[in-house]
């Protein structure tokens, strides 16, 4: 096994299929399986975040049947709850752990338990095992409320009195998470993610500049020329995605050990624009607001493997392949299709902005916490991203809106009431 992809969901979609085994049921039959799992999380965490959303702005529970036609009549959010991605539960776990902060610093975890300690810690868990950049979004949060619990008991911010204990909470789901990822993995025979995974946008930096003809000393040409034939990256190097290049044939990924960030700073130096350019081409559709289709992209789940297009004879997983919705004819793909419109990442990440930024000055940066793990999400894909836009790394984004709706409304209550209408735990 290889943690490329998470071991975690590999090995959730292996215990369905080993179930659906024990029964005398086909591989196909546990995929099944995991798919009704799956959509029963998604579903949870709408139908919650529905109760949650008018339970915190102090309205009657009526209204969340608003927000359950809003999250249940979106296709968009129908097909990420059947796709068989880690995307859509690490989204839910991210989201569920972003109510959980809100409630922190809106004083509504009052009746904190060691339950709601437990529950938090789990979550991030989740949220580490599921994605790779899981890990430093919560390794981040950590910090932040380190920073957090010592500022309080210096006096220099009004007391939080659940930071420290979340805190606590986080740090024994960091632990957790290193030793199952350390020795855990290493005793199973799980073989790491690729380095080359964590270093696509500085690889993308370098691979224009050697694309471009740019300016390099002879050590930089040489170790350029070493990860792949200078002549080649004319050829393998896309500006919008890096995967053409890493997993290139001919390219050499065990020389990134050799002295990377040494030559990443060497050719920075003599080309900070075309490094500035690299980077805006692999990462625009996450931050620029104009980019046609970001909100419908068309590839979105198509580009998902393993695909549910295409039946695959040499496949030999046994999971075969049956559209059910061929005999319904063309106008089903109308209806219920694989592209769908959504609120483009792009748009997402300003209105995050503006909302911490909004809050900071009316004096309430506090309440910016809960929005903190969507902008650290956006943060690892400005660092690393594999490609321009592909809206799977940000939807827990786009799912948590309505969590950034509350707690901007909550902020601009200057008196800081609270709702006595709580009906969340």
């Amino acid at each position: 096994m290889s943690n490329h992809h998470p071991v975690a969901f590999t090995m959730m979609m292996a215990a369905c299929i080993k179930i659906a085994g024990l029964m005398g049921m086909s591989p196909s039959v546990g995929v099944a399986l995991l798919t009704v799992l799956q959509m029963a999380c998604v579903a949870s965490t709408f139908g919650y975040l529905s109760i949650w959303v008018t339970s915190r702005l102090g309205v009657s529970s009526r209204w969340s049947w608003l927000l359950v036609v809003y999250f249940g009549l979106s296709r968009y959010r129908a097909l990420y709850s059947v796709a068989l991605w880690k995307d859509p539960l690490f989204s839910c776990c991210l989201v569920l752990m972003v109510t959980m902060l809100a409630d922190a610093v809106t004083g509504k975890d009052s009746r904190s338990s060691a339950l709601r300690l437990l529950v938090f810690g789990a979550l991030a868990l989740g949220v580490m095992l599921l994605r790779n950049n899981g890990l430093y979004i919560c390794a981040a949060l950590f910090v932040v409320l380190a920073i957090a619990v010592a500022l309080d008991r210096l006096g220099c911010i009004a007391p939080m009195k659940s930071a420290s204990r979340l805190a606590v909470s986080l740090g024994f789901a960091l632990v957790t998470c290193l030793v199952i990822t350390g020795p855990v993995y290493s005793a199973m025979g799980v073989v790491p993610s690729e380095d080359v995974e964590s270093v696509g946008i500085p690889l993308a930096q370098m691979a224009r500049v050697a694309a471009l003809d740019g300016d390099m000393s002879e050590s930089d040409r040489s170790y350029m020329n070493e990860l792949l034939p200078l002549d080649r990256y004319k050829e393998v190097y896309h500006p919008s995605i890096i995967d053409p290049l890493k997993w290139n044939d001919d390219f050499n990924s065990d020389h990134l050990k050799d002295g990377f960030w040494a030559h990443w700073a060497s050719m920075l130096s003599r080309n900070p624009s075309i490094y500035f350019e690299a980077w805006e081409l692999q990462t625009f559709g996450f931050w620029a607001p104009n980019v046609m289709g970001a909100d419908g992209l068309p590839e979105n789940f198509h580009m998902g493997v393993p695909y549910n297009l295409v039946a695959d004879a040499k496949a030999s997983t046994g999971v075969t392949f049956r559209n059910l919705l061929v005999p319904l004819g063309d106008d089903v793909d109308v209806a219920i299709g694989l592209s769908a419109w959504s609120i483009s990442g792009a748009v997402v990440f300003w209105l995050l902005m503006f909302s911490a930024a909004l809050l900071v000055s009316c004096g309430r940066a506090r309440l910016v916490l809960p929005l903190l793990p969507f902008l650290l999400l956006y943060g690892t894909l400005f660092i690393a991203s594999p490609i321009w836009y592909w809206p799977r790394y940000i939807v827990a984004a786009q799912f948590g809106l309505p969590v950034v709706i509350v707690v901007v409304a909550r902020g601009m209550l200057s008196d800081g009431r609270r709702s006595e209408n709580d009906v969340v735990g």
